[in-house]
């Protein structure tokens, strides 16, 4: 995207992203960033990543942040704008809903979790709105999580 005048600006502000809370190591990391790079070229949304969030509380494998040497397309959320993923971890324990479909809209954004085997369905998806690309943070017993679009 180019920024040409102030008012342009303005537009790109109020422009849909796709917000992509990265996790793992380098390999997962670029997988996620490509999925995300992907969802938001095909629905003509903005794309920015977290780059914090998903290696705060890595205390066992302690990675971090590894995209940072290649050319990466998307701009860094701010603190402000990385709470909505913060809310969205405490509804989950709170609603402690099993079974839940793998999109999941609330007034704070729409999330898709990563872990659901979505990719083929990302064309037929119809969004609405700032959608965040997360990864579970449970651990799953099921083998082929069910999926409903």
């Amino acid at each position: 995207m180019i920024i040409v005048v102030n008012d342009s600006r303005r537009k790109m502000k109020n422009l849909p992203e796709i917000r992509v809370v990265l996790n793992g190591g380098l390999g997962n990391q670029m997988f996620q960033y490509a999925a995300a790079r992907a969802l938001a070229l095909r629905h003509g949304y903005g794309l920015a990543v977290d780059a914090w969030s998903g290696f705060v509380r890595d205390r066992e494998f302690r990675r971090h942040y590894e995209l940072h040497a290649f050319p990466i397309n998307a701009r860094k959320l701010g603190p402000f704008e990385r709470l909505p993923v913060w809310v969205h971890k405490l509804h989950q324990r709170v609603s402690k809903k099993e079974n839940e479909s793998p999109v999941r809209s609330h007034w704070y954004g729409s999330f898709i979790n990563e872990n659901h085997r979505l990719f083929p369905q990302f064309e037929q998806m119809r969004l609405k709105g700032t959608v965040w690309l997360t990864g579970d943070d449970t651990k799953r017993t099921d083998a082929t999580p069910s999926c409903s679009s």
